[in-house]
């Protein structure tokens, strides 16, 4: 095994065991709300950021145009979103969190920003800042994947 595979190796497992321990994949639901998807759970926390057209999210959350709007479409059926006219542009249209989807967006943030402040906690301030610089690089990374 080549030293970048079995980087990659290390990678993958890690990071599939965080995700997986943190509930960062599947969030639970706050009590009494309904189970949503990732994808959904995802979708939610883009557009907390702000408003964005089917076009923006898909590419934001990597999915094919056709699945983000079936996704859009159980957003706005489940009250957790609505779409609405982009304001700098008429002819387009724009989803945005309802008051709903943005509590429920932020719950899971906040939810998810304990657990891990929990794990960083019991690193030491230099793993720490690795660790940041690193997935912060890795991020940057992504972004360049098309």
């Amino acid at each position: 095994m080549s030293p970048r595979s079995s980087q990659a190796t290390i990678v993958r497992r890690a990071l599939g065991t965080a995700v997986h321990t943190l509930g960062l994949a599947r969030p639970d639901a706050p009590a009494g709300a309904p189970a949503l998807a990732p994808s959904a759970e995802h979708a939610l926390a883009v557009l907390a950021d702000g408003p964005a057209t089917q076009s923006v999210l898909a590419a934001r959350l990597r999915l094919q145009k056709s699945t983000v709007s079936r996704l859009t479409d159980q957003l706005v059926d489940g009250g957790w979103a609505r779409r609405g006219p982009d304001p700098q542009d008429g002819r387009r249209v724009v989803v945005q969190l309802s008051a709903k989807g943005a509590r429920r967006a932020e719950r899971q943030a906040q939810a998810q920003e304990e657990a891990l402040a929990d794990l960083l906690a019991r690193l030491s301030v230099d793993d720490r800042r690795a660790l940041v610089q690193g997935l912060v690089a890795l991020a940057d990374a992504v972004d360049t994947v098309d």
